[in-house]
């Protein structure tokens, strides 16, 4: 089963709808994370992390926004930083068009401190006037929870 939206039809796509699909939407950044990391790792992570929650759950993977408010960093060659309020229509303009065709479920996995503001912006705009069900989720805090679990309660 294809777990990338953008590898589908929209045939794929509107059979899997039926099943009550729930959509991951990576956002990074490209940006400098000191000096020996490349300038999309924040992207990477997110995307990765997408990648194998889809491949685990039977999730859909879109595609990935790689430019997030990176305006700290603008002064290191590579950056490229939205507004705020840009990457905030993005992802209310992303939400509507899942919303749109039946994706009710949408999990963002953001890996960019400062996209946390307009991406909670997005989500309280869009649901709010659609419904639907969000959650933004660091990867981060997510490893963090399965690291404090004791192996026997990783087994269940």
């Amino acid at each position: 089963m294809k777990t990338e939206l953008a590898d589908m039809t929209w045939r794929e796509v509107q059979e899997r709808v039926r099943d009550r699909l729930v959509a991951l939407l990576p956002v990074g950044s490209l940006e400098q994370n000191g000096p020996h990391c490349p300038l999309g790792t924040d992207t990477f992570l997110a995307e990765f992390f997408g990648r194998r929650v889809a491949a685990t759950t039977g999730a859909v993977l879109l595609p990935t926004v790689g430019y997030g408010c990176s305006q700290a960093f603008r002064q290191f060659p590579g950056t490229v930083a939205l507004r705020p309020e840009t990457l905030s229509h993005v992802a209310r303009d992303v939400l509507r068009a899942v919303i749109g065709h039946g994706i009710r479920r949408v999990l963002i996995v953001n890996n960019h401190g400062p996209n946390a503001a307009p991406l909670e912006a997005a989500v309280r705009d869009v649901r709010a006037e659609a419904g639907g069900v969000f959650a933004i989720v660091w990867p981060s805090d997510v490893l963090d929870k399965i690291a404090q679990r004791r192996p026997s309660e990783l087994e269940q």
